[in-house]
């Protein structure tokens, strides 16, 4: 393919968490891939060359967005949307070839300009009077001339006429290309990134993160993948934590959730009157002037945490059970 659509508002929707390097190699590889109309290589190696991407980071680049917007298969990594448009580009081209085996468009009815000066006005011309038949002067035959340039005279019929029979050998329209269906880790990568990205934060979260496998494995849904990643949240925002979520302490809930306390889901915990005071901020700033602790105005929220958690002298009892109920490492 010489030629194919670049929608830039569908590009840019799902390539803005791209860096300047990643955004590159997506680009190259979407041009090698309709230039050739067909998957690129299963050799990541053979790839990077083929790209001219020679230093670490590049290379590096190139994996991530096969691993994000590719799916390997037999024959070697696949777009979605590539091969949608080669395989409409190619039906297209094959529905031309059997229209020019039948002789082609139809030829325009040419029209004569009533008014030269004016050729957006144009009218067919009729020549003589369809309902009357002329004199033929000193001949039984028609003059040939005349001839060419009157109409014959059709009788009135009262006969309907037949439908147009249809056209033979035309092509049917071909049924779209079936979806690849995108893997699940990639499914579980691009959703965390959404939330994130709604919050405002980057989550470094790729296909290859090792959680995601045994999420997978576990059969977590996306539900409860999103019950999780909001435990995740509240839990960040009571200690001021204004970080990215990443694939550590959502593991965290969904081992909760899929595993809970009593047989009671994550989000049927106690109001955070009933926490105990290391589950939430408020909490541990109480507990703080409890103990006669204060924050600094130049002191890091998990600083002053780690503070007021080192003078309770909490039991190893005590920390395994904040641990595997309510995900407080102390």
């Amino acid at each position: 393919m010489n030629y194919y659509p670049h929608h830039i508002g569908d590009y840019d929707s799902h390539t803005s968490h791209l860096n300047w390097l990643e955004d590159a190699a997506y680009s190259r590889m979407i041009r090698l891939y309709y230039r050739t109309e067909k998957p690129l290589s299963s050799k990541v190696e053979q790839i990077c060359r083929l790209l001219r991407a020679n230093s670490a980071a590049e290379k590096k680049a190139v994996k991530q967005v096969l691993e994000e917007f590719f799916i390997l298969q037999d024959d070697g990594w696949h777009n979605s949307r590539c091969d949608a448009e080669i395989h409409r580009a190619n039906s297209k081209a094959e529905r031309n070839r059997e229209v020019g085996k039948l002789g082609g468009r139809p030829r325009k009815t040419e029209t004569k300009t009533d008014n030269p000066g004016n050729p957006k006005e144009t009218q067919t011309v009729i020549y003589g009077n369809p309902k009357e038949t002329l004199p033929i002067a000193n001949s039984q035959e028609p003059n040939k001339a005349t001839a060419a340039i009157i109409p014959p005279v059709v009788a009135p019929t009262d006969e309907k006429p037949s439908p147009p029979s249809p056209v033979v050998g035309k092509p049917e329209k071909p049924e779209p290309p079936p979806k690849p269906e995108v893997a699940r880790n990639v499914q579980i990568a691009v959703l965390l990134r959404e939330w994130e990205r709604d919050r405002g934060k980057f989550a470094k979260i790729t296909s290859s993160t090792p959680q995601l496998q045994g999420w997978i494995d576990r059969g977590v849904t996306d539900a409860q993948l999103r019950e999780a990643y909001d435990l995740a949240v509240a839990m960040r925002s009571s200690k001021g934590d204004e970080g990215a979520i990443n694939a550590g302490i959502v593991d965290t809930f969904i081992a909760q959730i899929l595993n809970p306390p009593a047989a009671t889901s994550a989000l049927n915990r106690p109001s955070p009157a009933a926490l105990p005071w290391q589950a939430s901020w408020s909490g541990i700033v109480a507990k703080g002037k409890e103990l006669g602790l204060h924050q600094s105005e130049a002191e890091h929220p998990q600083a002053f945490k780690a503070r007021v958690f080192e003078a309770a002298q909490m039991t190893p009892e005590e920390k395994a059970v904040l641990r595997a109920d309510y995900g407080v490492h102390a």
